[in-house]
């Protein structure tokens, strides 16, 4: 259906306001990085995520700790549209993974 234009410009408008604090955090923020490891679980067949391979390494600024998982199946959308196979993923890890290698090439052992 039709979306007001009163919809679309708050949706603009508030778009526009977090991207313009999500610049200034940025810009701003000190060194810092969060204790807990990142799982970037991504699909091959993800349009929108070429390069993955290296993108996901922009990640490291935050974490001392990241891990790339990715699925051989699944397009953009895959959590909606292969839960299962998702579900399978995050459990897989979740039961396997105790030793994790850092960004910097030191290891955290994860229980």
């Amino acid at each position: 259906g039709n979306v007001s234009s009163d919809v679309v410009d708050f949706l603009i408008d508030n778009f526009r306001h977090d991207a313009r604090l999500a610049f200034e955090y940025e810009k701003h923020r000190d060194d810092w990085k969060i204790k807990a490891p990142i799982f970037n679980l991504i699909s091959k067949q993800d349009p929108l995520t070429k390069n993955y391979q290296k993108r996901h390494l922009t990640w490291k600024k935050c974490a001392h700790t990241l891990n790339l998982f990715v699925l051989e199946e699944g397009r953009h959308y895959f959590v909606g549209e292969k839960p299962k196979l998702v579900a399978q993923t995050i459990q897989h890890v979740h039961e396997n993974i105790s030793v994790l290698k850092n960004v910097d090439g030191s290891t955290t052992y994860w229980s």
